[in-house]
């Protein structure tokens, strides 16, 4: 991986676009040699970047790097509007053409789909810095806007100095980005230290009976904003996350002790024998019982 510095970048802007989608319109498993921002300025469509699904409306801002199949879905009542710029971070004489036969990806002799690797720019990490996001919801969406209808604007005249005139609105276009992208990042940092608290009490006092309000309280939250940064930062609500913390626990104990299982039921916190061997069989797949016996046979024939 090479690292560089922001004052290397040279952009080349290859070409400026914006485009109307209908309803049924998609483009599918389609790969680019260069960089792209999509920038969704109007309705709501999904944007597929590598299996990764993204319901896209206005002020979303999308980053497809080299060589990442990736597709476009527009939605059936109010297909999107998408400011599309394709370039590169570093002028390279030689290689700054438009490959237009080369969007979708190619089959070789068993069918399976590749790209022409030699044509794949640099995806650059810039040194003491944050790379720049996949995607990002712009939180200044009307000067992305402007900037990159200027861009679009652009594309199509020629007159002297467009390119330097071209690399200069970029150059903006690509601080602002990175300005949210800082922004972003310490928001993310905020709301987790928010309910850092509750997260370090849960997995300390998980024995305990802890209920929702006393961890909201702890973190001086509301409840149900609490609920909502939890799950944001864990994927899981409180409860859930303390009933894992449990599980997980009680796997430990089986394994590791010779405890009964109703000893480890009240040793982690369930104090219900019934809820417990249900709820284990749920998360694992098995009973208590047979999770120990299968991976204590499992570590006796290693």
């Amino acid at each position: 991986m090479i690292y560089r510095e922001f004052q290397e970048v040279n952009p080349y802007i290859r070409i400026c676009v914006c485009t109307k989608t209908y309803t049924g319109w998609k483009l599918i498993n389609r790969i680019i040699y260069d960089h792209q921002f999509v920038l969704v300025s109007r309705g709501i469509g999904q944007v597929v970047i590598e299996q990764r699904k993204y319901q896209a409306v206005k002020g979303d801002l999308f980053l497809i790097t080299p060589g990442k199949v990736h597709g476009f879905i527009a939605d059936d009542k109010e297909p999107f509007e998408m400011e599309v710029v394709h370039f590169d971070f570093f002028y390279e004489k030689d290689r700054n053409f438009w490959p237009h036969k080369k969007y979708h990806l190619k089959q070789d002799e068993t069918g399976e789909e590749i790209p022409d690797k030699e044509l794949m720019r640099e995806v650059p990490v810039f040194e003491d810095t944050i790379t720049f996001p996949e995607y990002i919801r712009l939180q200044n969406f009307t000067s992305a806007d402007i900037l990159m209808k200027k861009l679009i604007e652009l594309n199509s005249l020629v007159v002297p100095g467009k390119e330097l005139l071209q690399k200069s609105i970029f150059l903006e276009l690509l601080h602002l980005v990175y300005e949210e992208s800082l922004q972003a990042g310490r928001q993310k940092t905020d709301s987790y230290d928010k309910i850092r608290i509750a997260y370090e009490y849960i997995n300390e006092h998980y024995k305990d009976a802890i209920r929702l309000e006393e961890l909201a309280k702890l973190c001086h939250l509301s409840t149900s904003y609490f609920s909502m940064l939890f799950k944001k930062h864990t994927t899981l609500s409180p409860k859930e996350y303390l009933m894992r913390v449990r599980t997980e626990k009680a796997k430990a104990l089986l394994v590791q002790s010779d405890l009964t299982i109703t000893e480890i039921c009240e040793a982690v916190g369930f104090h219900d024998i019934h809820y417990f061997s249900q709820y284990f069989k749920k998360y694992e797949g098995c009973a208590p019982s047979d999770y120990r016996r299968t991976t204590k046979e499992r570590n006796t024939c290693r």
